[in-house]
């Protein structure tokens, strides 16, 4: 929370996405994410630096599951 109030906007950034999709692609939706994470780390991270960094992917379901369709 401090970290909300001591950095500025251009050192931060909280995007988020809510979407429907089945959750029978649970187990590729989690290769996707730690795909991309891979990917980001190798082009991101290095050696020696000034600051360190932190990315958070969550990926939860937003309704009751086995309910029904949402729409």
């Amino acid at each position: 929370r401090s970290a909300l109030f001591k950095n500025s906007l251009e050192t931060r950034d909280f995007t988020f996405m809510t979407l429907k999709f089945d959750p029978q692609k649970m187990d590729r939706a989690r290769a996707l994410i730690r795909e991309f994470l891979n990917r980001f780390s190798d082009e991101m991270e290095v050696k020696e630096a000034e600051e360190v960094f932190e990315i958070c992917i969550q990926l939860f379901p937003r309704t009751q599951m086995n309910r029904g369709v949402v729409q």
